[in-house]
């Protein structure tokens, strides 16, 4: 059985300056009402400390598991799931585990049949959080995490935490009112959320008008607006700093190096950076924000749809780039 690593089967600490985000919170408690919540957005969004913060506040039971690798064997998979469930709910797994130890003897259908099972059992609600299920590409496995959702009991309910729409049919979920999710849209925070944070994080010297242009240039993105308050904190002049804020930052750009280029496979990174699009995007009046969403949703589209990508290669100085921003918007 190959190992499939995860890097936490607990409940992520939360930063120490953090705000309650209660219009998120509603959300995530109404989810708690179907069985399945999806929190999908790009990197730096805050999905993690969203729902980890929201599970603190409430201090309920929750088995957690973040994804680390990509391609994971089934039965590994479904092992490190059971286990993150035994780990919070100790009756989940007496018979599952040995079953998953035959490697394949008995079919996985058979195995979900016996876990669906031990759930139902429990007197409480069975909450599990995936975190980072982007990693997860094999169809058997999202085949068979559907298989679970769609034959659960009540009381399970199911959090994906991802960069992208797993290959679910959210649609038929959402029409039978099966589901919540919390988009891009959702998580930004508000002009108030952030200068609620910058505030906490010692940023007071900011007038009313550079919050508003600091606003106007992260547009909500966590991110952006925890790399400002580093950058910001370091200016003699705050406000003349905001003024000038851009996506040359070297804070901004190394976000996008680590989180974003680093994921693409190697001939597809070179192919982007050479591109004449992409020397578009690095111009100094585009916004950071820019640059990461549409780079995450060129990287959907790059890996799955070939008319898009024949088209986008075909433009040579960029002229599709308007054609490109109208796509992104009308997705979002």
């Amino acid at each position: 059985m190959n190992q499939l690593k995860f890097t936490s089967r607990q409940i992520p600490q939360i930063p120490a300056q953090i705000i309650q985000r209660e219009r998120l919170f509603l959300q995530l408690q109404a989810g708690l009402k179907n069985y399945l919540t999806l929190v999908s957005a790009p990197a730096g969004y805050g999905k993690t400390v969203l729902v980890a913060h929201w599970l603190h506040s409430v201090n309920d039971p929750c088995a957690w598991l973040t994804v680390d690798e990509k391609e994971p064997d089934l039965q590994s998979y479904w092992m490190q799931i059971i286990l993150a469930l035994r780990y919070v709910y100790a009756q989940i797994g007496n018979e599952t585990i040995e079953a998953l130890y035959q490697n394949g003897q008995i079919s996985i259908e058979l195995i979900l049949n016996e876990l669906i099972t031990e759930i139902e059992k429990q007197e409480h609600d069975v909450l599990l959080v995936l975190d980072d299920y982007f990693h997860i590409h094999a169809p058997v496995v999202h085949r068979s995490l559907r298989f679970l959702l769609e034959h659960c009991s009540a009381n399970f309910h199911l959090i994906l935490l991802t960069r992208s729409d797993p290959p679910l049919p959210l649609a038929r979920y959402h029409a039978r009112a099966q589901m919540v999710d919390i988009r891009a849209e959702d998580l930004k925070m508000n002009e108030a959320e952030m200068a609620a944070l910058l505030n906490g994080l010692g940023i007071c010297a900011l007038s009313g008008s550079a919050l508003a242009m600091l606003y106007q240039r992260t547009e909500g993105w966590s991110a952006g607006i925890h790399l400002s308050n580093l950058a910001v904190r370091k200016q003699p002049d705050p406000e003349a700093f905001v003024a000038a804020f851009s996506g040359s930052q070297r804070y901004i750009l190394t976000i996008f190096r680590t989180r974003f280029l680093k994921a693409f496979p190697c001939s597809s990174r070179n192919f982007c950076l050479k591109h004449p699009f992409c020397a578009s995007l690095m111009g100094p009046s585009v916004r950071p924000c820019w640059i990461i969403r549409t780079l995450h949703f060129f990287w959907n589209n790059f890996t799955s749809r070939t008319t898009f990508c024949s088209r986008w290669m075909m433009s040579g100085s960029g002229a599709v780039i308007p054609i490109f921003f109208e796509m992104y918007c009308s997705t979002v």
